[in-house]
């Protein structure tokens, strides 16, 4: 977007006197002091553009209460920034500041930050003056102490992955956090002074060298989602097993191989993500997890699935591609509760009948296996919206499709597909078609 058409567009924003304005991607090089001039924005969205500066008639926009920035050149901010006072939001994530001014700490309602991906080393003393902050973001900084954060009674949600090289002492005192993230940090310590956060109930501590899960994180029974993606875990303490309250649990990427009979002690257990984990098997345990709604158990090496997986019921979200079960759907009858089933290469030959039952069935990926045809049955997934059909050995689609009514995208790429089927036509809510490559 040029100079001209952008101070256009900024007088129609004013004459329309809009309270949104999104001018993300528009390869913004200088923002126009006329942007000042829209005193109704309550929202300005300048994200993915290459702003080096905002000129200092940003501050004359009072009614702000979201401004993204992310992903420009910024290396400062002016000092007009503090007369936004009424800022609830501010994405400043990937830019290139080194230093913030003093007067960030006059945003007195601000409540969400982030501050990730710049060149950040020490926060201002005034930062501390942020008595609304909840949510802080600083992932991929330098920063080596964060004693400003402690005056920060409401802040509930820390994100500093690829921060540290060792964990300030000032962390423990953040008493009113209740989402820790930790993650990308190496072989971060993590100390036991962990304890010292009672409200913690989210710890994420994904892309670290530790091979086994540290005690002091296994001490904490009071976690509800623990996020261990990608920690080179060879295998499962059974102390993991005795942190009742867990309803998240993700343990994908790492060489597990095998699942302990023990998960069913994790009863309030949600969600589970275990992919590409080499999992060969099942335990038969697993059927226990009453409660769970998510599970992914993608890419791992199973053949087969244990027959109580279909006790599962309470199941919405299951994926299981990348795994050799071509003939494990009567395992799957029972998950008449499934929204959305991933089965992407699993070797599967011919559609699989069971898939009728999932009434409730939103969104179903049946992609790079080896089918032939689809079922006139597929009509009575009146919920289906999205269908991902590539890569298989489709020629044509039976009639009924057009009773798919709810159908909003349909990938049919890589299949030997000749002609347009005229069924699609009929689906009148179709946003969408990927017919790409066609064999």
């Amino acid at each position: 977007m040029d100079l001209i058409e952008l101070q256009n567009k900024l007088l129609e924003a004013q004459k329309k006197q809009v309270t949104t304005l999104e001018l993300t991607s528009c390869n913004i090089w200088e923002l126009p002091s006329q942007i000042g001039n829209i005193t109704t924005l309550e929202e300005l969205n300048l994200t993915g553009n290459r702003l080096k500066t905002l000129p200092p008639e940003i501050g004359k926009l009072q009614n702000l209460r979201r401004l993204n920035l992310s992903n420009n050149k910024l290396k400062t901010l002016p000092v007009e920034i503090k007369q936004l006072s009424k800022l609830k939001a501010l994405d400043l994530s990937y830019n290139q500041i080194a230093m913030l001014p003093t007067e960030i700490g006059l945003l007195s309602n601000l409540e969400l930050l982030d501050l990730s991906f710049n060149k950040l080393k020490i926060l201002p003393p005034e930062f501390r003056e942020l008595n609304n902050l909840e949510k802080l973001k600083l992932d991929f900084n330098k920063i080596s102490q964060i004693s400003e954060l402690t005056a920060l009674t409401k802040l509930h949600t820390l994100s500093v992955s690829g921060c540290f090289k060792v964990i300030p002492d000032e962390l423990w005192n953040l008493a009113s956090l209740v989402e820790l993230i930790l993650s990308s940090n190496r072989n971060l310590q993590i100390p036991d002074k962990i304890s010292q956060l009672p409200n913690l109930k989210t710890l994420s501590i994904s892309y670290n060298n530790y091979f086994k899960i540290p005690s002091s994180v296994l001490a904490l029974k009071n976690l509800k989602a623990l996020h261990l993606y990608n920690i080179k875990l060879s295998k499962i303490p059974k102390e993991l097993f005795n942190l009742s309250e867990l309803e998240v649990l993700e343990l994908s990427y790492n060489n597990l191989k095998n699942l302990s009979p023990e998960i069913k002690q994790l009863e309030k257990l949600q969600s589970l993500a275990l992919s590409s984990c080499q999992l060969n098997e099942l335990p038969a345990e697993i059927s226990e997890l009453n409660d769970l709604k998510f599970l992914d158990l993608s890419y791992n090496n199973l053949t087969d699935l244990p027959l109580e997986f279909n006790l599962l019921t309470s199941l919405e979200s299951l994926f299981l591609s990348g795994n050799p079960l071509p003939s494990s759907f009567a395992k799957l009858k029972n998950l008449v509760n499934l929204k959305i089933l991933i089965y992407s290469r699993c070797g599967l030959e011919s559609f699989p009948i069971e898939i009728i039952n999932f009434k409730n069935l939103e969104i179903l990926d049946l992609s790079a296996n080896s089918l032939k045809e689809i079922p006139k049955e597929i009509q009575h997934l009146k919920n289906l919206q999205d269908l991902i059909l590539t890569s298989n050995q489709i020629s044509s689609l039976p009639q009924e499709f057009a009773n798919l009514t709810n159908l909003k995208s349909l990938s049919l790429g890589l299949n030997p597909i000749k002609k347009l089927p005229k069924e699609i036509s009929l689906a009148l809510n179709l946003q969408y078609l990927d017919l790409e490559h066609w064999r």
